[in-house]
């Protein structure tokens, strides 16, 4: 994924592996879906909230807020900001789950 300016909600699905070159920004939901790994680790990256169904999810930016997330296999989110975690949501992951700011 190169550098994208988001104007409404982003879905990104894989069976594969998603890595990025630029930042993904506009503070919209972002849904990472498939059982790909997702490794979107800019750190520039200004989202709203964050929602994955993937077999890993490595995720770095600003501020944002998680919604429902599950792997198979690990998860890491990194900020440089806040991270906060939406009413009612859950966070399962097949092995480590790991949040680093």
């Amino acid at each position: 994924v190169g550098a994208t300016a988001l104007n409404d909600a982003l879905t990104l699905h894989t069976t594969g592996t998603i890595t990025q070159t630029g930042a993904i920004t506009g503070d919209q939901n972002l849904t990472l879906l498939g059982g790909g790994a997702h490794t979107l680790n800019n750190a520039d990256n200004a989202i709203g909230q964050l929602a994955a169904t993937s077999s890993t999810l490595n995720f770095q930016g600003t501020s944002f807020t998680l919604g429902n997330i599950s792997t198979t296999g690990a998860i890491q989110l990194s900020s440089t900001g806040a991270v906060t975690q939406a009413d009612g949501t859950a966070i399962t992951g097949g092995q480590n789950v790991n949040l680093l700011g």
